[in-house]
């Protein structure tokens, strides 16, 4: 016969936490929609969920995993700033997190101009038309300034709703003359 020993022991098996990757910092316009697909690791055989603060104010909220273990981020950022992503896989003991920050850039408004116009020299105009601009997102008041284009101060005021009122104005000269409205 041939004399066998046995012995027992415990051995523990450590979670190990998803590895998380959201991809690095990015820099978009306003009004604009962010995107791009991630993705986490996990050895085990796991049940997994995660979530995404988006930055906003509004907190975590649920986020679809697929089975390949990837994800797709997608938000509409519509004001300027900078905004802190986190993205969190939870499986069943622990959670892996990845950061990076969204840099939300403010867009310029775009001014419409109105159709040529005339006048009569040494005579105020009563209403010239000085024409439009949009802000997506509205980002007013704005403050406007008007270049006559004839070496005289500019006329500066505040607008609210993006319809710059008409203006008055005197030249002094005949001629022809650019007016340029600038809206900040």
């Amino acid at each position: 016969h041939e004399a066998e020993s046995s012995t027992t022991f415990q051995l523990v098996v450590a979670n190990v936490a998803p590895a998380v990757d959201a991809g690095g910092n990015e820099t978009i316009n306003e009004n604009t929609t962010f995107s791009r697909s991630g993705s986490f690791t996990d050895p085990g055989a796991d049940t997994w969920s995660a979530t995404v603060d988006y930055g906003e104010g509004a907190g975590p909220q649920p986020l679809a995993l697929n089975p390949d273990k990837t994800f797709s981020l997608s938000n509409l950022y519509e004001q300027d700033g900078s905004y802190t992503v986190t993205v969190t896989v939870t499986d069943d003991d622990t959670t892996g997190s990845d950061v990076f920050t969204v840099t939300v850039l403010n867009v310029a408004p775009q001014v419409n101009a109105p159709a040529d116009q005339s006048a009569f020299e040494g005579t105020a105009q009563a209403a010239f038309e000085m024409g439009s601009f949009s802000d997506a997102p509205n980002d007013g008041p704005w403050d406007v300034s008007v270049d006559w284009g004839d070496l005289s101060a500019p006329t500066t005021f505040s607008d609210a709703d993006g319809d710059i009122d008409d203006q008055t104005h005197t030249y002094a000269q005949d001629g022809s003359y650019t007016i340029t409205a600038t809206a900040t």
